[in-house]
């Protein structure tokens, strides 16, 4: 099994916008994402596909870097039942995410906080 992480809403507007600006095959659209993300919603991206690359980057383009092909379950506003899409994300920005643990810790600490 491939490794999952968590990203807040920041943080998944910052992968999409990256994929864009990298040319990346996998793309969401910003601001469709933008209005339907839970803006203190996790969301879980598995990855699907491990250091994927394009065989033959077009002519004049360089190289991808290493990135992975990865499943996004979308937080949305109102809704219990995830959106669910694919995006190419560095492998770097990748591992800067939170893990799954991690996320329930805060959720749990944020929990207990609450009056």
């Amino acid at each position: 099994m491939y490794e999952t992480r968590v990203a807040n809403t920041q943080q998944l507007l910052e992968l999409v916008t990256s994929a864009r600006e990298l040319g990346f095959n996998r793309q969401a659209d910003y601001n469709s994402i933008a209005a339907m993300a839970d803006e203190d919603g996790w969301h879980v991206l598995s990855v699907i596909v491990p250091f994927h690359t394009r065989m033959m980057p077009p002519e004049g383009a360089h190289p991808d870097p290493v990135h992975h092909r990865v499943q996004v379950l979308m937080k949305v506003v109102g809704k219990t039942v995830p959106e669910v899409f694919i995006l190419d994300v560095t492998d770097t920005q990748f591992r800067m995410l939170g893990t799954v643990a991690e996320a329930k810790a805060v959720i749990a600490e944020r929990d207990a906080d609450a009056p």
